[in-house]
């Protein structure tokens, strides 16, 4: 901070020069706010706000800058004031803004220093603020020198204020695995202090869904899009608030023209307001869904949806999807592709292994998962078997953004003519899966034939043994004519 000044007392000195020292902070709140000092010897203690640029105007009476050096110029001074868009001067007759001074914008530590060359009376406006300020200071009238006990300030520090929110957003861990799934995001945003006897004239957060997600059906949630609204904790009701959409955004307005809405975060600055909204996941594209929601505080839409400043962003949050792809062949010949091969697919009890090659030996958990709204994945045409999406990683959950995951897949019916490999682990395979589509194959899988029926023999061996029992048919023959004749010859 700079170092303070000191009065000098006396006269005022009119060929001085001097400064305004602005100290921006964030609204006070509680019944005890702490009133800080012109001459810096006493700080607001609420945290600074950066980033806001002030510009200051000369104040003039009758066309001419007012002159303090003049007994009269100072008559009424203290009546004057001026309106919120900072271009009229109220209270007097006679009274305009002057031409520009000088602007600065706070620092880190909430300060901006702008040099005024003349002792004079000067208007104060706030020209310019980040779109998480979601208030403008009011603007005011200084005046070089400031009366200070009995004396006279050169150095002039000024205290304005705002109201500032501050928009987070994250996705909760994901429970389903396959494509057809519901992914949840949490978008956090902090209920400003407001000045004394200031209404809040908007509440609302938005979130455009990126276009390979679906709003939920309001069956699912308390309504299309979202999950649950919280304030501090405490789940609101669904009369407190309205769920709008267009398109794939989703707005969450807090009914802020309900004096109870209103008490509820008058009597919670500081506290969050939480909304969780869901989206089913239906494509794969790139693997990447990224999305950023908005806040719109005390930044109210008109009737065509127009709002006076940007709103306030959050930063993006990605869930990465991959597919599995497997190509069925003949165990013989490769090249030979197999329809109609089923297979399933299951979570694997360890997916984070320190490499994707150690997926290989992943070991199936639960029952088989459903993608896409189906759980047996059978081979075309050409032999390939598609498992069109799995869930790889997000970027806030650990390990965050891995490249990879483990899933098991099971072969649970070989085509037709061929054998379904046998055994508790001949029939599954480990894959690493990994965002976006995949170009090849993640796995090949081979086939052998059943084995044929036994057909009758009628050659080789059969013909030898019918020529067999024909000779020994033929030697039967001659040993009974050898026989009879001998008979013939003992009658005769």
């Amino acid at each position: 901070s700079p170092a303070l000044a000191a009065p000098i007392p006396g006269n005022i000195d009119p060929a001085a020069s001097g400064s305004i020292i602005i100290h921006k902070h964030e609204h006070q709140t509680g019944s005890n706010p702490v009133s800080a000092s012109p001459d810096g010897s006493k700080e607001i203690t609420t945290d600074p706000v950066s980033g806001v640029t002030f510009t200051v105007y000369e104040l003039r009476h009758d066309g001419v800058a007012v002159d303090l050096s003049k007994a009269a110029a100072w008559d009424g001074l203290d009546a004057l004031g001026v309106n919120a868009a900072c271009s009229a001067i109220t209270g007097g007759t006679g009274y305009t803004k002057g031409l520009e001074v000088g602007s600065a914008t706070t620092d880190d530590n909430g300060e901006a220093t702008i040099a005024v060359s003349k002792i004079g009376a000067y208007v104060v406006c706030e020209t310019n603020a980040p779109s998480t300020v979601t208030d403008t200071a009011a603007p005011f009238i200084v005046t070089v020198p400031f009366p200070s006990g009995d004396g006279w300030l050169y150095t002039v520090n000024v205290y304005p204020k705002n109201a500032v929110t501050t928009v987070a957003k994250t996705i909760n861990a994901q429970q389903g695995l396959g494509l057809g799934s519901l992914v949840e995001f949490p978008v956090t945003v902090r209920v400003p202090a407001m000045a004394s006897g200031s209404e809040f004239t908007s509440f609302d957060v938005a979130d455009t869904f990126d276009s390979r997600l679906t709003a939920a059906a309001a069956s699912s949630g308390k309504k299309v899009g979202v999950k649950s609204v919280t304030l501090a904790g405490t789940e609101l009701a669904t009369g407190d608030y309205e769920v709008s959409q267009s398109g794939q955004t989703v707005v969450v307005s807090l009914d802020v023209a309900d004096t109870a809405v209103q008490a509820l975060l008058a009597a919670n600055p500081n506290a969050d307001v939480v909304v969780t909204f869901h989206a089913t996941v239906t494509s794969l594209g790139d693997g990447a869904i990224s999305n950023t929601a908005t806040a719109y505080v005390n930044n109210p839409a008109d009737g065509a949806g127009n709002r006076v400043r940007p709103g306030v962003p959050s930063t993006a949050v990605t869930s990465n999807w991959g597919d599995a792809k497997i190509l069925k062949t003949d165990s013989t010949t490769a090249a030979n592709p197999l329809k109609g091969a089923e297979f399933q697919v299951y979570a694997a009890e360890t997916p984070y292994p320190a490499t994707a090659a150690e997926c290989a030996g992943a070991v199936a958990t639960g029952s088989p998962l459903s993608v896409g709204g189906q759980s047996t994945f059978t081979s075309g045409d050409d032999g390939i078997v598609v498992i069109p999406g799995l869930f790889v990683s997000d970027s806030v959950n650990a390990p965050a953004d891995n490249a990879f995951r483990c899933y098991v897949v099971v072969e649970t019916k070989a085509p037709a003519g061929y054998v379904t490999p046998l055994g508790p682990d001949n029939n599954r395979w480990g894959i690493d899966v990994v965002a976006g589509a995949t170009t090849g194959n993640d796995l090949t899988v081979a086939n052998v034939q059943q084995a044929g029926v036994t057909l009758p023999l009628t050659g080789a061996g059969g013909t030898l043994a019918m020529t067999i029992t024909g000779l020994g048919l033929i030697g039967l023959g001659g040993i009974a004519i050898v026989v009879s004749r001998r008979r013939q010859r003992v009658a005769a």
